[in-house]
């Protein structure tokens, strides 16, 4: 008898076994991505006091357009254009009419360290991920659409993952935020 119970021979109660702790994890997935179908069919479209109705609701294409962004911006970091990369960066410091509502212009020094900033910690993904990442997840939360890449990437065995929030800025997507 096997340990798990049943007429197994030793050789299949560990594959007895394996199959069980991988079907433990596709249940769980499962659940996971019908609470979030739920949910997503459920909510209504989210608006936010910064955009326009038509900018704050979330379209079939946007995961995608999104996607798009992010790799542009990476490019910009890898080949060292941040003034391209400005473009593609919310503006989130203390002009209140221009927070959450415009992007960095590299032309402003205090944007431009900024941009400088934000370049060191891509520049950082990117050292330790190279081109080997994986998309995972697409969210959005109430206070307005916020489109969240998030990323899984191997170093060693180990799988750190990073989430690059986007908000639209006028008709783009634009990086808000970074979360190690």
């Amino acid at each position: 008898m096997s340990p798990l119970g049943g007429n197994f021979p030793a050789g299949r109660s560990v594959i007895k076994r394996d199959f069980q702790k991988n079907m433990v994890k596709i249940i769980v997935f499962a659940l996971q991505l019908f609470a979030i179908g739920t949910l997503y069919a459920q909510a209504p479209p989210t608006t936010a006091a910064h955009t326009t109705p038509e900018q704050a609701v979330i379209h079939p294409g946007d995961t995608m357009a999104v996607r798009a962004r992010l790799e542009e911006l990476l490019q910009y970091i890898r080949t060292g254009d941040l003034e391209k990369a400005s473009t593609y960066l919310v503006y989130r410091g203390k002009d209140t009419a221009r927070r959450w509502n415009d992007v960095l212009h590299y032309s402003d020094e205090h944007d431009r360290k900024e941009v400088g900033r934000i370049a060191k910690v891509l520049k950082e993904f990117l050292k330790q991920t190279g081109s080997s990442y994986h998309y995972q997840l697409f969210l959005f939360d109430a206070e307005g659409p916020w489109y969240v890449w998030n990323l899984t990437y191997d170093i060693g065995g180990n799988t750190p993952s990073i989430a690059f929030a986007f908000k639209k800025i006028g008709n783009n997507f634009c990086l808000a935020d970074i979360d190690e």
